[in-house]
């Protein structure tokens, strides 16, 4: 699918549904969502694939025209997703290659029980899961299938350790970086106060930069998000806002913040799970606001989190401080009310 960005700050359509000898269609929108609805409907629309129809296609298939159309062009680690999307084709070719309008919920799970079987990670599961739960929940969207007949499908709870900087930590990694590479302390500082994933680091404009609010327009649900601009942020920020052109400098960013974090003393092992990496600040950001007793709900809106459920899967231990300082008045409240009660108790 050609979807792409033309000077005029618009996204341009250019595509040809129906091969060489198709009509070619170009248009132009005002957000890159936009053109991507259009671009599909359009392809939808050429092949008239009515659901009936689309529900006979085979999983195999459908892997095929997700990968062709939608993966691709949306997510930054493509290398790694379409290494997750073979191996799931992979598996239908040589299993059950059904008509997805005949898959069941049993389906998924014998997926995961034949994984499990073969000595895979839970971690590694749950990715190839999340992926395969992801084409069926596209093929809904497209209309190829009423509804997904994996969306109930439960994986493995996440059971990963999260990783992320004290506030002594952040002082020294930030001192290190404005030492040794002044340009990469922006990111660094724009991504703790922000949580963007380092895909939204390398697309921010100073377009996406408001009075109050910054947007994160490339997202993995495909909906562009606002964070609110913390106050020691706005000085940083107001500069950038009368260009509409990249701001950062992310060229090489790995290999940079790996020096920065050796110079910062944090670096462990590339082996480490509990290692620093560029997205332990948006960690750090998260657990920042939890640990200052934000509700769950706020920040999950702040990290662009689908649902509230994501963001306690990942961080809901990081909240409990919340609750402990909730009871604690509560507690107060009670003991009020029990010394209150005992003219009453009786005897």
């Amino acid at each position: 699918m050609a979807v792409r960005k033309v000077p005029n700050g618009k996204w341009l359509v250019n595509i040809q549904p129906g091969g060489r000898r198709g009509r070619r269609i170009r248009k132009s929108f005002l957000t890159k969502a936009n053109a991507d609805a259009f671009a599909r409907r359009a392809y939808i629309e050429t092949e008239n694939l009515a659901i009936g129809q689309a529900a006979a296609l085979s999983v195999s298939q459908l892997i095929d025209l997700f990968r062709d159309r939608y993966a691709s062009v949306r997510f930054r680690g493509y290398r790694f997703e379409k290494y997750r999307i073979e191996k799931l084709k992979t598996y239908f070719l040589e299993h059950n290659d059904r008509a997805i309008g005949a898959v069941k919920l049993a389906d998924g799970e014998e997926f995961i029980s034949y994984r499990k079987a073969n000595g895979i990670k839970p971690t590694t599961i749950s990715r190839d899961l999340n992926t395969l739960k992801r084409i069926f929940s596209w093929a809904v969207e497209n209309d190829y299938i009423p509804y997904s007949p994996l969306a109930k499908l439960k994986g493995f709870p996440h059971t990963t350790r999260i990783r992320w900087l004290t506030e002594s930590e952040c002082k020294v990694l930030l001192e290190k970086a404005k030492d040794l590479d002044p340009s990469l302390w922006t990111t660094i500082f724009i991504a703790l106060n922000t949580g963007f994933r380092l895909s939204n680091i390398q697309q921010l404009r100073g377009s996406d930069i408001s009075d109050s609010f910054i947007t994160a327009l490339k997202t993995k649900s495909g909906k562009p998000y606002d964070v609110p601009i913390a106050t020691n942020l706005q000085d940083l920020l107001s500069k950038f806002k009368t260009t509409s052109e990249r701001i950062l400098d992310t060229r090489d960013i790995d290999r940079r913040f790996r020096k920065i974090v050796k110079a910062a003393g944090l670096y462990t092992s590339a082996d480490d799970p509990m290692k620093v990496t560029f997205h332990t600040l948006r960690h750090t950001f998260a657990a920042y606001w939890l640990q200052k007793n934000v509700p769950i709900y706020t920040v999950s809106k702040w990290l662009g989190h689908s649902s509230v459920a994501m963001t306690e899967k990942v961080y809901g231990h990081l909240s409990q401080s919340h609750h402990a300082l909730e009871i604690q008045k509560a507690q107060g409240i009670g003991e009020s009310a029990l010394t209150l009660g005992e003219h009453y108790l009786i005897r």
